[in-house]
């Protein structure tokens, strides 16, 4: 339905005022997310974060990575 690339606070706000409007679950996608869906497919606004200052706190050996940004 949506894709949307938030690289500053002000944008993640701006999508989720988006998303909400038009009534769509936003889904975050971080580093190295691949996603491969069917056009039409999902009702969601898709928000990849590319925000400065990203830290990884935790990866696991799948090299799923927990972190956060100062934004």
């Amino acid at each position: 339905e949506a894709f949307m690339v938030a690289r500053t606070a002000a944008e993640v706000q701006e999508a989720s005022a988006w998303a909400s409007q038009h009534h769509l679950p936003i889904v975050v996608l971080g580093e190295g997310s691949n996603m491969i869906v069917r056009d039409g497919s999902l009702k969601i606004m898709a928000l990849k974060l590319e925000l400065p200052g990203f830290e990884v706190l935790a990866e696991d050996d799948a090299g799923s990575k927990i972190g956060r940004a100062h934004v």
